[in-house]
């Protein structure tokens, strides 16, 4: 289901004060159990374990894969460019 139609369920529910406290109830041990799971935003791929910080590539989470083959040789490039820059202003 879609997250916007959930919450307006959810609202609704609310404001009726019928079974308030099972809807929510409901939702939260919805969300816990994974519904809602991160995924990568590079690849779309469901997160295992923690995830890591994506920047440069993207601002987010990425999975392990993305981190070794995609962020980290990007943070390495922009290393290398730093260094480069501060040999050339010397």
């Amino acid at each position: 289901m879609e997250l916007k139609k959930e919450f307006k369920l959810l609202c609704e529910a609310i404001l009726t004060k019928e079974n308030s406290r099972e809807v929510l109830k409901g939702y939260a041990q919805t969300y816990l159990k994974g519904v809602l799971k991160d995924t990568c935003c590079l690849c779309g791929v469901e997160i295992k374990g923690y995830g890591n910080n994506a920047s440069p590539v993207k601002e987010g989470v990425c999975c392990d894969d993305c981190n070794l083959f995609k962020v980290v040789p990007a943070r390495l490039e922009q290393t290398l460019d730093r260094e480069e820059f501060l040999r050339r202003k010397r």
